[in-house]
């Protein structure tokens, strides 16, 4: 039987994590940036967190959690996934089109010669400019 993990250590994790859940044998904690910036606030290196998972994680902890750790402390986030709208039109001629209307300033990021991002909020205005442009465009939303 595994010993359970001492509370002065379980509190020392819960300080660089999310807590998610627990049931009488297990609790289970997420790392995110978010949890490692609030360490960050308390003084709190994630190499200490390393080190923890080290002497008592079961297993220990894997080395793309510790490179991801380390990256983390060096540079901070380096990926982020958010939901978006994109614009994706037949001809690259479209696009560079609406680039030159006053509709462009509520384009993103480029993803491609026909993709772009619209900005949050102005889907509506972005259908507006292709109409006046004399495009007919159509949203789609998606359900998981």
């Amino acid at each position: 039987m595994v010993e359970p993990t001492p509370r002065p250590v379980r509190y020392q994790v819960a300080r660089f994590c999310d807590w998610e859940s627990e049931t009488p044998k297990e609790y289970t904690y997420r790392i995110t940036p978010a949890s490692l910036e609030r360490g960050r606030r308390q003084g709190l290196r994630p190499g200490q967190l390393v080190s923890l998972l080290r002497r008592y994680g079961t297993p220990p902890p894997s080395p793309s959690l510790v490179q991801a750790l380390d990256r983390w402390d060096e540079n901070g986030t380096q990926a982020v996934l958010e939901p978006v709208w994109v614009l994706r039109v037949s001809s690259a001629e479209i696009l560079l089109a609406l680039r030159k209307m006053p509709a462009a300033r509520f384009l993103g990021n480029p993803l491609g010669p026909t993709s772009i991002i619209v900005k949050a909020g102005a889907v509506e205005k972005i259908l507006a400019a292709l109409t006046e442009m004399g495009y007919l465009a159509d949203s789609r939303v998606e359900s998981d």
